[in-house]
């Protein structure tokens, strides 16, 4: 499969300290045994390879199941103009059509993240079973 990207969402986090240059990493390196960042070596140079993780694309290929060209979806590819997609290994959510493709960021990992928030703590109070 392959899509077309029309939206990225910038983590207002980690990446946006690329962005302003004040990522500690690009100025030294985590010492894991202290638990401290160290001067010296920077532990991350430009280009950062690893940024991007909440984007919105159009199909404009789609071979597999449950896609179809034209339709919206949302993952996890990175801040690239466009992705070649594995339906084996890529996870892919499908949008609603009349959903602001805009707000189709947050389903890449977002969602994932509140929903793994709602569940830990229930798994703890009520054990693994459904509730």
């Amino acid at each position: 499969m392959r899509i077309d990207t029309c939206c990225t969402g910038l983590s207002a986090g980690p990446e946006l300290t690329f962005l302003k240059n004040t990522n500690p990493y690009l100025f030294s390196s985590w010492d894991a045994d202290a638990g401290v960042f160290r001067d010296g070596e920077p532990g991350v140079r430009f280009p950062v390879l690893f940024l991007g993780y909440m984007e919105v694309g159009r199909m404009i290929d789609a071979q597999a199941d449950g896609f179809a060209v034209g339709q919206m979806v949302a993952g996890s590819w990175g801040h690239k103009t466009g992705h070649a997609a594995e339906a084996s290994g890529d996870l892919l959510v499908p949008l609603p059509a009349a959903l602001d493709p805009a707000l189709g960021i947050f389903v890449g990992q977002m969602v994932p993240i509140a929903a793994n928030g709602i569940l830990h703590p229930d798994a703890l109070a009520h054990g693994r079973a459904p509730s």
